[in-house]
C-alpha cells in the first residue's frame, strides 16, 4: 500500500477554544515505539495511521472519537514527539491491519511488522489493538519534550488526562501553541483542534475518514460475528 499525502495543507487561524470547552476534554499519552514513530515520521504528511498494540486482548477505551492520542516515545528517549486525532479502536488480525493500512502501521514490509509486534509481544496471538488516528502530527526533534512529572515510570499502555488537570492542560498548550509555525510535516496547524472541538457536536461521527478506516468500518458487521471488537 503506498502512503497517502497531503499536497497542500491551508493555513487556518488560530482557534480560541472557551474553557468549559477545553476542560470537557481529555488526552491519552500512550507509549509508542521510536522504530513506529521514525518511520512515519520520514513519510509525512499522512491522513491516517495505525497507533497499534502488540497485547491483542484488552480493547483500548481510555479516550473517546475527537480525543487527542499523544506521542511518548519510549524509555531510554522518554519524550512527547507528536500526536493524532484519535477515531476508533478495534480488536482485529494482524493480516487485516496490514491489508487496511500497509506502511502506516509504521512499517516497510508485512514481515518487519510481524518481527515488531513479536519483539514487543513473543506470545501474540495473531490479533492486536487497532487505535486509528487522524491527522497525525510527528514534530521535530528539538520540539519533543518530557511528559508530566508524574508520569507513572513503569506504566505499560499509558495515562489519561483531563483538560481541568494542570498537567493535562499544560500539555496542551505545549502541543497546539504556535502550532502554525511549526516547521513539521504533518498537519501541524490548528486543523487537527478542529476536529477535537466537533467531538462535541452531535454527527462528527458520520465525517469523512481515510480510506482504511474505511475499510475497517465495511469489515465491522463481520468481525462482530467472529467474536472481534470494532468501536
Amino acid at each position: 500500500m503506498v502512503l497517502a499525502s497531503t499536497e497542500h495543507c491551508a493555513r487556518v487561524p488560530p482557534i480560541t477554544l472557551a474553557r468549559r470547552t477545553l476542560d470537557a476534554l481529555r488526552l491519552y499519552i500512550a507509549n509508542t515505539d521510536p522504530e513506529w514513530f521514525a518511520f512515519l515520521s520520514r513519510h509525512q504528511p499522512l491522513d491516517e495511521v495505525n497507533h497499534w498494540q502488540p497485547g491483542g486482548q484488552q480493547q483500548f477505551k481510555a479516550i473517546t472519537s475527537g480525543e487527542l492520542l499523544v506521542f511518548r516515545l519510549r524509555s531510554p528517549i522518554n519524550k512527547i514527539a507528536g500526536y493524532g486525532v484519535f477515531a476508533r479502536a478495534a480488536l482485529l488480525p494482524i493480516s487485516l491491519a496490514w491489508t487496511s493500512f500497509g506502511e502506516k502501521n509504521g512499517h516497510p514490509t508485512f514481515e518487519s511488522f510481524q518481527a515488531a509486534i513479536r519483539r514487543l509481544n513473543p506470545k501474540n496471538r495473531g490479533i492486536i489493538g487497532y487505535r486509528i488516528l487522524t491527522q497525525p502530527v510527528f514534530l521535530p526533534t528539538d520540539q519533543w519534550f518530557p511528559p508530566p512529572s508524574d508520569w507513572p515510570v513503569n506504566t505499560v499502555g499509558g495515562k489519561r488526562y483531563s483538560l481541568e488537570s494542570v498537567e493535562g492542560r499544560d500539555i496542551w498548550e505545549r502541543l497546539t501553541t504556535d502550532v502554525a509555525q511549526r516547521r513539521s510535516l504533518g498537519l501541524a496547524e490548528p486543523k487537527p483542534m478542529l476536529a477535537i472541538l466537533s467531538s462535541c457536536v452531535p454527527g462528527w461521527d458520520r465525517a469523512p475518514f481515510g480510506s482504511a478506516l474505511s475499510k475497517l468500518m465495511v469489515v465491522d458487521v463481520s468481525s462482530r460475528a467472529n467474536g472481534l471488537c470494532l468501536h
